[in-house]
């Protein structure tokens, strides 16, 4: 006579099947349409905003208010729609929708290989949640490289070809592809982890990508700082101070991110015990990726500040030469948004760098209690996907304000006066900030306002 199994195993074995099961229908359906979707709404977080812009810009008819209102209401209904399915493979993916707790089961005679698939199903979505956010950001970046490209490709008609007009297309171009390559990784590391899993029952043969990671958002990153640090020098028009100090940072940043990515590959996985337990861990492993990650930040925030101290002395300097303090010049308005654009980017270091120490944002999976043993994840993760391409985002912005001036320089600083002339500005510059000199001045002083603009050199001249 068969020796029959003991309930609570005879339970567990099932909810092993059926775990089983749902991973692999997870993996094979659920999960391509999830990143297809989460790319379009990246694509909607930059495109329409922009052609929100595009549409108040060029239409100067009532019709503009209903497209506008009619593109952020399909936006909106695709992001629900987005943040549901979310929400329901969360529901999933811990067991809850099934009723089944992922944990230690009641028995301690079941055996451990079975156990290691409520393990081995709990981590396969601690690597596929950072990917969802990392593929939302990789739709954005797509975006902003298509405008970049389509900016500064443009500019190559009126402009003849030499190196310091292909460099922005250029650079943009190997940013965007490090991005690709990252989202390329991680997407084939969950795609070969859930198969192992869907298999064999275990994913102990597939070791995550962690040095092919490093190296290419150390690549991003080291570009991004150089780009950044390259926009504070043209401000400042290259005065030897700064530029010492920007070559300093450079090098300093450059070292380190070498250093540790030499390390990483030799490091075989191990991460420092203080610091917040990460499921692919990126900086974080040495003690060198974490001063390489302070010193971006820092590079950024000397970046940021700087740029803003010559703000406020181009403000100083505006407000000698205009009869009224409160106008605001093209100048004046590029260079604010150069400083908001820097104040966010450095904050995102900032959020980066503190994640390493504080768990933030903690999702638990799977949780063994007479073990001290769980499976989380916590922002870090997300920002370690995340990152490669948050670097590609900031220095497009900072490609695109710039061919954004140059275009506008190209035509000449001026006031706008009549209706006419706002028609032609804006058929000769399709996509262009609002750079006009801006006040409730009459007629006379807005040309002395665009005298005394005058006197300013445009710090990007030289870009």
């Amino acid at each position: 006579m068969a020796t029959s199994l003991p309930q609570s195993l005879h339970n567990y074995t099932q909810e092993l099947q059926v775990l089983n099961a749902l991973h692999d229908y997870t993996t094979s359906s659920i999960v391509p349409s999830l990143l297809f979707e989460s790319f379009i709404v990246g694509v909607l977080f930059a495109s329409v905003p922009l052609g929100s812009y595009l549409i108040s810009a060029k239409l100067r008819s009532d019709a503009r208010i209903p497209l506008i209102l009619s593109q952020w209401a399909v936006s909106i209904a695709v992001i629900t729609h987005w943040g549901l399915s979310l929400h329901q493979l969360y529901r999933l993916l811990d067991g809850s929708a099934l009723g089944i707790a992922l944990g230690e089961p009641d028995d301690a005679t079941l055996n451990s290989k079975d156990f290691s698939i409520h393990t081995d199903y709990a981590n396969a979505w601690t690597y596929l949640l950072p990917i969802v956010t990392e593929t939302v950001l990789f739709g954005l970046v797509t975006v902003l490289f298509v405008v970049t490209a389509w900016t500064t490709l443009r500019q190559l008609h009126t402009r003849r070809l030499s190196f310091a007009t292909g460099l922005v297309p250029a650079v943009a171009t190997v940013m965007y592809a490090f991005s690709l390559a990252h989202w390329a990784v991680s997407v084939q590391y969950f795609t070969a982890d859930a198969h192992a899993i869907n298999q064999s029952g275990n994913d102990n043969d597939v070791v995550p990508p962690v040095t092919a990671l490093v190296v290419l958002l150390t690549l991003n990153a080291v570009m991004g700082d150089a780009i950044v640090l390259w926009r504070m020098c043209v401000v400042w028009k290259n005065k030897r101070p700064i530029l010492v100090f920007a070559v300093g940072l450079a090098l300093v940043t450059l070292a380190l991110n070498i250093v540790n990515v030499v390390v990483t590959a030799d490091n075989n996985g191990y991460q420092n015990k203080f610091l917040v337990q990460q499921n692919v861990p990126v900086f974080s492993e040495t003690i060198l990726g974490i001063m390489a990650a302070f010193i971006s930040l820092a590079s950024n925030a000397c970046a940021t500040m700087l740029v803003g101290i010559k703000v406020w002395l181009l403000r100083s300097q505006l407000a000698n030469h205009a009869h009224t303090s409160d106008r605001r010049t093209v100048v004046e308005r590029f260079m604010e948004l150069l400083v908001d654009s820097g104040l966010v980017y450095t904050g995102i270091w900032i959020f980066y760098c503190v994640s390493f120490f504080m768990p933030i944002a903690t999702h638990t999976f799977l949780q063994v209690e007479s073990l001290s043993y769980s499976i989380q994840i916590t922002a870090v993760d997300h920002l370690n996907a995340g990152m490669a391409q948050m670097t590609t985002i900031y220095p497009l912005i900072i490609f695109i304000l710039v061919a954004l001036d140059r275009t506008y320089h190209e035509h000449g600083p001026r006031a706008l006066h009549t209706s006419e002339q706002l028609s032609r500005w804006d058929a000769d510059v399709p996509i262009a900030l609002d750079m006009h000199v801006m006040g409730d001045e009459r007629g006379r002083e807005r040309s002395e306002g665009a005298a005394s603009y005058s006197k300013v050199s445009n710090p990007t001249d030289s870009w």
